[in-house]
């Protein structure tokens, strides 16, 4: 009989856990690199479109994204932003049947990762937790644990 009363409590902390949060999930997805580590391949096209087995890059970081119960997405582009945002309005993510109630793309002229996110300070679109990823992150790691602890 102990293992129940482990679930019970254990069900309990998680619907616990979801009422604390009010904010939603939010995601920062930063399609710039801020280095030139893949040149010359992203000279003409953003590492998040670079293709991993016919698929854009980006495509694997959304569908992480959409598994870890992130609501909000905010695709942070400077350069090769006109690429990012013609593949996102035709992509599958703009669309009704997409698993984030918001997803944004912001254009900026940031140099570097901290640039990044001093500019997302000024603009207060961040309220509560929030994820930064590159626009190139391939992963199915559960983030609840995570996301739990902080």
């Amino acid at each position: 009989m102990a293992p129940k009363g482990k679930k019970a409590n254990a069900t309990e902390k998680q619907k616990d856990r979801e009422e604390e949060r009010e904010d939603p999930l939010q995601a920062v997805i930063l399609c710039d690199s801020y280095e030139t580590r893949f040149n010359p391949f992203t000279l003409e096209r953003p590492r998040c479109l670079l293709p991993l087995a016919n698929t854009p890059l980006i495509e694997y970081t959304l569908e992480f994204l959409a598994n870890a119960g992130v609501e909000e997405v905010f695709v942070y582009c400077g350069a090769h932003t006109e690429q990012v945002e013609e593949y996102m309005q035709l992509s599958k993510w703009t669309s009704r049947s997409s698993p984030f109630a918001k997803l944004e793309l912001i254009r900026s002229t940031s140099r570097s990762i901290g640039d990044a996110m001093r500019d997302l300070d000024k603009r207060a679109i961040l309220a509560g937790d929030f994820l930064v990823v590159y626009g190139d992150v391939i992963s199915n790691l559960p983030l609840e644990a995570a996301l739990a602890v902080h």
